[in-house]
């Protein structure tokens, strides 16, 4: 039996394509499948209640700068990898913001070209560049 899945509202409202974060094209109904079908392949986060589950990329956009960091230039660009980032409800600030019957729920969408994280390394000081 596979343990249900919601999507937390800041997600449907954050991860859109007009904004500035990672997106999904598909509905919310097709991110809940992809997850579930992956969600074997999760691994526990940096805390307590957090999975990290990878998804193909495939439908999955990322927001890329194309000058320097905090500059106003930036695109999308179509993913080539995908990583759903799920939080258990209980631990949820507000765990009234999803059904009930919800075990898991999706909490942001990191999406990243090969681009984007060879610029991220290129200004992010390493000591504080996840590898």
């Amino acid at each position: 039996m596979r343990e249900s899945i919601g999507i937390h509202p800041d997600v449907a409202r954050q991860h859109r394509k007009r904004t500035h974060n990672s997106h999904f094209e598909g509905g919310e109904e097709d991110l809940i499948r992809l997850v579930a079908d992956c969600f074997g392949q999760g691994t526990e986060g940096d805390r307590e209640g957090t999975l990290l589950v990878p998804v193909s990329p495939e439908g999955f956009f990322s927001h890329v700068q194309a000058g320097p960091f905090y500059s106003h230039q930036t695109s999308k660009m179509l993913a080539d990898e995908a990583i759903v980032v799920l939080w258990r409800r209980n631990v949820l600030e507000d765990p009234e913001s999803v059904p009930a019957e919800c075990v898991w729920v999706i909490v942001s969408i990191r999406a990243t070209t090969s681009k984007s994280r060879k610029l991220a390394r290129k200004h992010c000081p390493i000591q504080h560049c996840p590898q």
